[in-house]
């Protein structure tokens, strides 16, 4: 998409595409569940298990609870409401008939997920209960109720409201109650909430969305049949949401200065886009009352004792020779003022040293991961702009900016490349990737290391791949490939653990025993495979290594004895690994009993002890 034009107009588009998408990020999210009798049928989705053999009702509760214990990780300030509108029973501030406002909007925490689970498997209808005819008005003031619940939350947070219904024509015929609704959608609308729908329907059915998009405000064109066969991954999805601390578009710093030479000079802003996750800080608390404890740091005078201030602390710059043998130069003493000055060699900000070819940067020049760059124009107007003219000429000419940077006083400097970074967008026009530019931190002289050049490290000889080895190593590639690999979709195990075995004590439940972890290679393709990976192997490092592993002929196999087979098979029927397996306890047995049921039932034998016991498992149906 080209967005670089003369005129006044496009000129502000531009500065609008920059600005977009690093405001500051809060969402109020509203569930409106649908408690009409139709709810409350047999989902009997076979193919999604966990929301198999209950009701729809139920199935929207646990999707309502998934989504409240992730949001508890990734957000702090999150909030949401849950409202059922259809009920026997009305709370609400307005005394609406038939609409109940379970929890008002705040932060989720245990409380309100032990909630939610207080009226699974028909506890509702005990406390609350369906009315048990559907009603026109309903969805009307369940959404005035929404619109309440969302005004009193903060402007800057973004507004969302989720309804779950099997209802695909809620207003009926009469047109009244239609207008009704339709009026308070586009009023939610207009204060920025975003209206979506979750169709509860069985697998092989459809859902006429002719009403839903025009509350929805979708257009004529936009008016579809939602297909049953979606349900099961869009409730997988939603449920399913990975534990993580979701982290925004950070800043760094704002009102940096990029000068350019002769006074001329614009402001920009940095933001983190990568940064490590981290379980974050542990705080001590006594242990008699579990109030937090307060932690302080004192400098004592080995001489009087006393407790010294900044200004009577120096800092010692070079070794002291009473700790090693020989100092190349006396101990000095500096004060930390003195310290600062010696750090200061430039003011902070980027300085424009000239541009090179893109080309000219290697993938190992990079220190660290890069900072994003984009004009502040709050802080000096023009800085947009300016930018914009040359971000589109670096990525016309495939050229980048050379700059010494200073990112605060006390910071020493540093040689970054800026590389300028297209706006990606979507299918549906979504921005993916903002337009900006990438600071890459490069290297100085004293950073960079040379191992190939050190024969110790490579030794005397350089032996070169044969055309077999690198037939047998294509061959390897292509049946190793990962295909639509990212790793940026993979969660972190550890994290993933932590977070699940606090969210367990939290509500008071067992932790689970395994987690999903996507770093684990996959047992089973691997041993599809392993014939590539052997046949590499033995292309580099010759035929008759490692036995155990190599492929061999079928007829060079020692085959075992009928009788031999028989004791096997009677050996492995006397152990009831499928109990075993229920029950947890497959990991009890030898690895010798373990491959005795793989022989018998013609699964693999290699690999470690746990991975033959989920092989088992896997193959009994047990997971």
């Amino acid at each position: 998409m080209d967005f670089y034009n003369a005129d006044e107009t496009a000129d502000q588009e531009d500065e609008d595409k920059f600005a977009a998408g690093f405001e500051p990020f809060r969402e109020n999210l509203v569930f409106l569940i649908d408690a009409q009798p139709a709810m409350f049928e047999e989902t009997n989705l076979v193919d999604c298990p966990d929301f198999n053999n209950v009701s729809w009702f139920d199935a929207a509760l646990k999707t309502t609870r998934e989504i409240l214990k992730a949001r508890i990780i990734s957000s702090d300030n999150d909030q949401l409401a849950v409202v059922f509108y259809g009920t026997r029973e009305s709370q609400n501030n307005n005394a609406f008939e038939n609409v109940y406002t379970f929890q008002d909007l705040d932060v989720p925490d245990a409380q309100r997920i032990r909630g939610l689970e207080s009226l699974l498997g028909g506890q509702f209808e005990e406390h609350i209960g369906s009315k048990g005819s559907a009603d026109p008005e309903q969805l009307h003031y369940a959404l005035w109720t929404a619109s309440q619940l969302l005004s009193g939350a903060s402007s800057k947070a973004s507004k969302r409201i989720l309804i779950f219904t099997r209802d695909a024509n809620p207003a009926g015929e009469a047109g009244t109650f239609k207008e009704q609704i339709l009026s308070r959608a586009q009023e939610l609308t207009e204060t920025n909430a975003k209206l979506d729908i979750l169709p509860m329907i069985p697998q092989d059915q459809n859902f006429d969305m002719s009403f839903w998009s025009a509350v929805l405000l979708k257009t004529d064109e936009d008016q579809w049949e939602y297909e049953g066969s979606n349900i099961p991954d869009r409730l997988t999805d939603l449920a399913g949401i990975i534990r993580h601390k979701a982290y925004r578009k950070r800043v760094l710093s704002r009102d940096v200065r990029w000068s350019f030479g002769a006074g001329f000079e614009i402001a920009v802003a940095l933001y983190a886009m990568i940064q490590p996750a981290v379980k974050g800080t542990y705080t001590y608390v006594k242990a008699q009352n579990n109030e937090p404890l307060r932690s302080e740091t004192a400098y004592i005078c080995n001489d009087t004792g006393a407790v010294l201030t900044k200004a009577n602390l120096t800092k010692s710059l070079f070794p002291n020779p009473t700790q090693y043998r020989t100092a190349r130069y006396p101990r000095i003493l500096l004060t930390t003022e003195e310290l600062q000055e010696i750090k200061s060699v430039q003011p902070k900000g980027l300085r424009l040293l000239g541009f090179k070819s893109r080309s000219m940067l290697k993938h190992y020049h990079q220190l660290r991961s890069p900072t994003f760059l984009y004009p502040d124009e709050r802080s000096m107007s023009g800085s947009t702009q300016t930018f914009i003219a040359f971000h589109a000429t670096m990525l016309k000419k495939q050229r980048m900016a050379i700059c010494s940077f200073v990112r605060t006083r006390a910071a020493e400097p540093r040689l970054v490349a800026l590389l300028p970074q297209e706006e990606e967008v979507d299918e549906f026009g979504v921005q993916v990737t903002p337009p900006g530019m990438n600071m890459v931190y490069l290297p100085y002289s004293d950073d960079v290391r040379q191992p190939e050049a050190d024969t110790s490290f490579t030794g005397l000889s350089h032996p070169k791949a044969d055309a077999k080895q690198v037939e047998a190593a294509e061959h390897l590639l292509s049946k190793l490939n990962l295909g639509a690999f990212a790793s940026s979709d993979i969660p972190n195990p550890t994290l993933q653990r932590h977070y699940q075995v606090l969210e367990c004590y939290a509500l008071n439940e067992p932790p689970p025993e395994e987690i999903n972890d996507g770093t684990k290679p996959d047992d089973e393709g691997m041993q599809k495979n392993m014939e590539a990976i052997i046949g590499f192997r033995d292309a580099v490092y010759g035929d008759g290594n490692d036995d155990d592993y190599k492929v061999k002929p079928a007829a060079s196999r020692k085959r075992k004895s009928a009788e031999e087979e028989q004791d096997v098979k009677q050996q492995a029927a006397a152990i009831d690994f499928k109990g075993l397996a229920t029950d947890g306890k497959l990991g009890k047995l030898t690895v010798n009993d373990l491959k005795k049921y793989c022989e018998v039932n013609q699964l693999p034998k290699s690999g470690k002890k746990d991975d033959i016991v989920r092989r088992i498992a896997a193959h009994l149906g047990i997971h």
